[in-house]
């Protein structure tokens, strides 16, 4: 068996780490799941496992899912990450995207929130735009207009 090209075949005692077994045929994991170690047929972890919401798994016959950078995110058993929308950040890897708190705002794929600059303000959390312009004095990270 390779860990590295699509293998199909026997698998009559043992499923290799990166295959699933079923009715004696292994199979290699498809692109967003893995399978760590052999595992002794017929035991029930004999099917490959969906990557953890953070992470990803982009090739089949994958032993392992990978953490998604910060500012990125996926799904339950995806094969890529995506950006975290504009208003939300992920702060590090494997984390899920979170909203911006107030006085702050982010663009898409953000790792983290920028805070509002003085004459500018944020009131609600997750805000994607650059705050908002402010006729009266405010701090920075405001989140009203004084």
């Amino acid at each position: 068996f390779s860990n590295n090209v699509l293998v199909d075949g026997a698998c009559d005692a043992a499923c290799p780490a990166g295959f699933e077994c079923r009715a004696g045929v292994a199979t290699g994991c498809a692109p967003g799941k893995y399978a760590p170690e052999v595992r002794l047929v017929p035991d029930h972890m004999r099917d490959c496992i969906p990557c953890d919401p953070g992470t990803f798994a982009n090739e089949t016959n994958s032993t392992s899912c990978h953490p998604c950078p910060a500012g990125k995110t996926s799904k339950m058993g995806e094969h890529a990450c995506f950006d975290c929308p504009a208003g939300e950040y992920a702060p590090r890897a494997a984390s899920p995207c979170l909203s911006c708190p107030a006085g702050t705002y982010s663009l898409a794929g953000a790792g983290t929130c920028t805070n509002c600059t003085a004459g500018r303000f944020a009131s609600e959390v997750g805000t994607n735009v650059a705050c908002y312009a402010c006729d009266g004095a405010t701090t920075e990270a405001a989140t009203e207009c004084a």
